[in-house]
């Protein structure tokens, strides 16, 4: 782990801690208490839908005949959400690990990078739009003046960032794609890299020619992010506070905008917890029920990334395996 990752895991650890020691470490552990054993549904219920959502909304940039089936779909979406989520790759790695897992399922490497490219594109888009939407539903809401700006700061950057991520799309970036995969994925460096994606761009531009499929690709990502708002109004319904779907919208929206700005810090450590204090308290709820929210939330990353990271492992072990005389 480089210096700077580690600092920066380093501090949001100690940001968490210190927030939960303000709140109270037995003011938030009899939040949590009050759950209990339902804890354990909001990782069945994110295996179950969210991720088959994604996966769904993923399966659609690819042509008809050369789609992966939904289970490969589905377990290539887990397990890079898995290092996405636990593992300090800045968002990006899990995306090399999508593609490389269809590679070693005989997808062909350019029309799996590619994928993943305007699949992360996408994602980009459908935050800012959900973002936008939760800022409306906070005005509607009489929410905090300074969280509205701030959103709309970070919409405003994201928009400018997306720009330049298109653009860079068009003018054929096969070798900044190697580049990236080689550096978060070391088994995909120098000519494993060229052999898979000598038609990267081509695919990339196939991809985005098929406009019908990159847009209903685009509204099943939506409908995964409102399936991930219905874990937070669960999540606050076990705690024992019960709020509206429109609020939940509020808190996953921004929420995850807020993370999002982030990025540069793994897991959003120390950030997430400090937005759903600062959300919660802008739709009324107690900011030590919006620490409990975000810890819930870690619970469920755990639940599901560490039996991904273990998935993942054993399908490259299996891979190593295969290939050897």
């Amino acid at each position: 782990m480089k210096l700077g990752t580690a600092i920066a895991v380093l501090g949001g650890l100690a940001l968490v801690i210190v927030l939960v020691a303000w709140q109270g470490a037995g003011t938030i552990a009899e939040t949590l208490t009050v759950a209990g054993l339902q804890t354990l549904w909001l990782p069945v219920y994110y295996a179950a839908i969210p991720i088959a959502l994604s996966a769904v909304s993923w399966r659609l940039l690819f042509p008809r005949a050369g789609a992966p089936g939904h289970g490969l779909a589905w377990r290539a979406t887990w397990v890079g959400l898995a290092v996405n989520w636990l593992l300090p790759v800045a968002q990006i790695g899990g995306e090399v690990v999508k593609a490389r897992l269809l590679v070693q399922a005989r997808i062909p490497g350019a029309l799996a990078f590619a994928s993943v490219v305007v699949d992360k594109f996408i994602q980009a888009v459908t935050q800012l739009l959900f973002a936008l939407a939760g800022v409306v539903l906070l005005l509607v809401h009489g929410g905090d003046d300074r969280v509205i700006a701030g959103t709309l700061g970070f919409v405003g950057l994201l928009a400018l960032g997306l720009i330049g991520f298109y653009r860079a799309q068009l003018a054929r970036p096969y070798a900044l794609i190697a580049r990236f995969a080689g550096r978060f994925a070391p088994a995909l460096r120098g000519e494993r890299v060229a052999g898979h994606g000598a038609g990267f761009d081509e695919a990339l531009g196939e991809i985005y020619s098929r406009r019908r499929d990159v847009i209903l690709s685009a509204l099943w990502r939506l409908v995964f992010r409102l399936a991930v708002a219905v874990e937070v109004w669960l999540a606050l319904d076990f705690l024992g506070n019960p709020i509206t779907l429109m609020e939940a919208v509020i808190l996953e929206s921004i929420g995850q905008a807020i993370r999002g700005a982030a990025f540069m810090v793994p897991g959003g450590l120390g950030i997430q917890e400090g937005g759903f204090m600062i959300l919660g308290a802008a739709v009324g709820l107690d900011p030590a029920l919006g620490l409990a929210l975000s810890l819930l939330k870690r619970v469920r990353e755990l639940g599901v990334g560490l039996p991904g990271l273990l998935a993942w492992q054993l399908a490259e072990g299996r891979h190593l395996l295969g290939r050897r005389p």
